[in-house]
């Protein structure tokens, strides 16, 4: 996977591609939007208080203590008008995740749980389609981590054309 040398980075949760030209894979790199010890539904979203945060990055090295925990991250992807077919790589996280684009439930590692009863850990790269008339995409990301010494993600999903990704 080739990646775009000159990328826009996320500000404030938003990262606007209208300009790209999805030549080159494109990291959803920069500062998303986080809710530390919350699992938020992407229809629950509207009155939380998320705080900008540099993704990715584990939460030992955002200072967020224990490692152990739950968190809800948001990022909309502002899109250009004629742009290929996308897809997403997701890679593994510290240690189970949800992504949900626009609403919708896309990716599922393991069990996502704001309690260490109900969570189970999974380690797995996956990789889901885009809506293909979407000009936009609110991505809702819940990570957990009630097992690892490390918590949150050390990679970023990776946006690009489908066929190449």
């Amino acid at each position: 996977m080739a990646f775009a040398e000159k990328v826009p980075s996320a500000r404030n949760g938003v990262l606007d591609l209208r300009e790209v030209s999805f030549e080159k894979s494109i990291p959803l790199e920069g500062e998303w939007l986080m809710k530390f010890g919350k699992l938020i539904a992407p229809q629950s979203v509207d009155n939380v208080d998320f705080k900008p945060v540099e993704f990715p990055k584990r939460w030992k090295s955002a200072r967020f203590e224990p490692e152990l925990g739950c968190a809800t991250y948001r990022l909309l992807v502002l899109l250009p008008k004629n742009r290929p077919p996308l897809r997403m790589a997701i890679p593994p996280v510290y240690c189970s995740y949800r992504l949900y684009i626009n609403g919708n439930l896309t990716t599922v590692n393991g069990s996502v749980s704001e309690s260490p009863a109900a969570y189970v850990p999974y380690w797995k790269y996956e990789e889901t389609r885009v809506p293909i008339d979407a000009d936009s995409l609110w991505l809702t990301y819940q990570i957990a981590n009630w097992s690892h010494s490390k918590g949150g993600s050390n990679n970023a999903i990776v946006l690009g054309e489908a066929n190449k990704i």
